[in-house]
């Protein structure tokens, strides 16, 4: 198997029928028994959220099979967004703010919305997509490892947050431009939009604030 990543809580490996292996690894710093309640429900936790969202059709990849301590997933091929340079592709900023209007209408916190965790690819009749500007290219959320499930309208907010800030850190010159079209996307397609982008300005005066301390 190919390595394809190495994080701190877990490494991606893609084997020879195109499927990624996501074992999580052991802390050696933590009590034994720990460490294993500790990856055993994270694993389960990410297995469940994944079904949950593919069952509600978000362009999620499917779970090919669960373990104790590792998921094997569907590859997605394609590029991810943080890949492409300093500007994103504003095509897609009203089609993603839409899949995840959705997702949160599930209750589905990301918990790590970057641009890193939002894959291109090219049409497949076989996958799971979201037909974006582009017909060719399809949108896939990667990576719900630190997802969990909440009502709560400050949560989804700080997902937003989140993903505003992967956009200035990585692509700069139309950050604001791509931001202000999923905003719109988003609060037209989420039943709780207006409540969740009226709270996402206080959590971004609370960032502000931090910066000037």
């Amino acid at each position: 198997m190919k390595l394809v990543a190495r994080g701190a809580e877990a490494e991606i490996l893609l084997d020879d029928k195109n499927v990624i292996h996501k074992r999580r690894l052991r802390k050696f710093y933590r009590h034994p028994e720990l460490d294993i309640v500790l990856r055993t429900e994270r694993n389960k936790k990410e297995c469940n959220i994944l079904e949950r969202a593919r069952k509600a059709g978000l362009p999620v990849p499917k779970i090919v099979k669960q373990e104790e301590y590792s998921l094997q997933i569907e590859y997605i091929s394609g590029q991810k967004i943080a890949q492409m340079g300093t500007s994103s592709p504003i095509s897609i900023a009203k089609p993603l703010g839409e899949i995840i209007a959705k997702m949160h209408d599930e209750n589905i916190i990301h918990g790590d919305l970057t641009t890193s965790n939002i894959i291109l690819q090219d049409s497949s009749p076989t996958s799971v997509r979201s037909q974006v500007s582009n017909p060719k290219s399809q949108i896939f959320l990667i990576d719900f490892g630190l997802g969990f499930t909440s009502t709560r309208v400050e949560d989804k907010s700080v997902d937003l947050h989140v993903f505003e800030e992967a956009l200035e850190a990585r692509h700069p010159l139309n950050a604001g431009i791509f931001f202000k079209e999923f905003c719109d996307a988003y609060k037209k397609n989420s039943k709780t939009g207006a409540e969740v982008i009226k709270r996402l300005e206080k959590v971004q005066a609370r960032g502000r604030n931090k910066v000037q301390v």
